[in-house]
């Protein structure tokens, strides 16, 4: 995983130099964001994870990276989940399912884990009768 993790900061470095506000830059900080929530190290996913959202909005606001915010809303609320903080979570997971709704024909796996991280939100309060909703 340190391997993937240097190999990406080298890639964001030369996309920011490059070509900040591209696609592939988004896909670097995307990437990022991903080993760092493996990792566990929640604030650095949560940074790289929203620098990602910002060029991608940025860039075509509502279209180029649906499938990718979608993703990334997923990651970013299951990240400030696992960090507690609940609000945060329950915000990005329903944006991402919002997005996986609007790409998808028929449910899909991400679909069913970004529900389940859903479901998981008002169990961190102890909240079992919204939990089973």
């Amino acid at each position: 995983m340190q391997l993937a993790q240097q190999n990406y900061e080298q890639a964001e470095a030369a996309f920011l130099r490059i070509a900040p506000e591209s696609a592939a830059a988004a896909e670097a900080k995307m990437s990022l964001g991903y080993v760092a929530q493996e990792r566990r190290d929640l604030a650095a996913a949560i940074r790289h994870l929203a620098g990602a959202v910002a060029i991608f909005e940025r860039h075509a606001p509502g279209a180029l990276g649906t499938e990718h915010l979608a993703k990334i809303h997923a990651a970013m609320g299951a990240s400030y989940r696992l960090r507690g903080d609940l609000p945060a979570a329950r915000v990005y997971l329903e944006r991402s399912l919002s997005q996986q709704r609007r790409l998808a024909t028929k449910p899909s796996f991400e679909t069913s884990v970004t529900l389940a991280n859903l479901a998981d939100v008002p169990l961190g309060d102890r909240d079992l009768s919204a939990a089973a909703g």
